[in-house]
């Protein structure tokens, strides 16, 4: 018998569709955000569906350079005094190959990371956003992964400058 573990809901975005459900949260992996993360190159869904469409997919696996961005839709998340890290959140407009052009949100620089660019090119895929916005649309997340390998550019706003490091 398979042992069973934390699932979390997920609405995916690859390659200019929309796909929605389960992921299997490994032991060690208490975040979608770390599942995303942690070196895999795709990501499995089991219970899918395509938006605009009723028809389950039992199992569908998702090559994560391609994925433009993930939404958690239902996550628990333990308690984890570990996870507790000082910095600071910033305003950003990251520039996205198509199909949405700018995403507008705020990404978080731990004490000691110069700006958002630093944030780019460390070793996670997914760049985490909060407050997130896609411009032209009325979609808005509270927190939104952002697939690397999508980003054209991330830039600060105008007006908008990061706090000293």
């Amino acid at each position: 018998m398979v042992p069973t573990t934390p699932r979390a809901r997920v609405q995916v975005n690859f390659g200019g569709k929309r796909y929605t459900g389960l992921v299997h949260l490994p032991p060690g992996v208490e975040r979608v955000s770390d599942l995303l993360n942690d070196g895999r190159h795709f990501l499995c869904l089991e219970e899918a569906r395509l938006a605009g469409d009723n028809q389950v997919i039992p199992s569908i696996a998702l090559n994560k350079h391609a994925i433009t961005h993930v939404q958690a839709l239902e996550e628990e998340l333990p308690p984890n005094p570990a996870l507790i890290i000082t910095g600071h959140f910033v305003d950003v407009e990251v520039r996205m190959a198509s199909p949405f052009p700018v995403i507008h949100g705020q990404v978080f620089l731990p004490d000691g990371v110069r700006g958002p660019g630093d944030a780019l090119n460390d070793h996670r895929d997914f760049l985490s956003l909060r407050h997130a916005t896609i411009a032209g649309t009325a979609e808005a997340y509270p927190y939104l992964a952002i697939g690397k390998a999508q980003v054209v550019a991330i830039a600060v706003p105008a007006g908008h400058i990061p706090a000293p490091v």
